[in-house]
């Protein structure tokens, strides 16, 4: 068991707590599986010389998830209102956009394991502020967003 293993992404130290080595220093936090580590480490350092990409492809699919759901559920407006204007509201008006979904997302977390990735995302308040969590398959397609 290694206590550090530098990268292209920085310093991963090992968590015995955790069972996982981490690299918290940047605006994104890493995580990789202990057994196997160096495998990958390998992938995630794949992951991270093209994130930019990766990072707004996934954004795009959480946003094909769970806008919908934002809109119908977790309203932009406020029920009580007593000036509300409803038929405002069943056009769409308050809905909030695919373009405004996407761009409230920030990448968080990556947890790399042999199983595959997960992420979590700052929600940027379209769900009161929680976490989206994300799977991605091994072609870091996104499986499955939930809150």
């Amino acid at each position: 068991m290694y206590e550090q293993i530098s990268s292209i992404i920085g310093v991963f130290t090992y968590n015995e707590q955790m069972g996982c080595y981490e690299q918290t220093d940047g605006v994104v936090r890493w995580y990789i599986e202990a057994e196997g580590v160096l495998t990958l480490l390998n992938k995630a350092e794949q992951l991270y010389s093209k994130l930019e990409v990766f990072d707004q492809t996934a954004k795009e699919a959480i946003a094909d998830k769970l806008l919908s759901y934002k809109n119908d559920v977790w309203p932009q407006y406020d029920e009580n209102d007593p000036d509300l204007d409803w038929d405002a509201v069943d056009a769409g008006a308050f809905d909030v956009t695919k373009d405004q979904f996407v761009s409230s997302l920030r990448l968080y977390d990556v947890v790399i394991k042999k199983a595959g990735v997960y992420g979590e995302y700052h929600d940027g308040d379209l769900f009161g502020g929680h976490r989206i969590h994300v799977t991605f398959d091994e072609q870091g397609r996104v499986l499955e967003a939930s809150i």
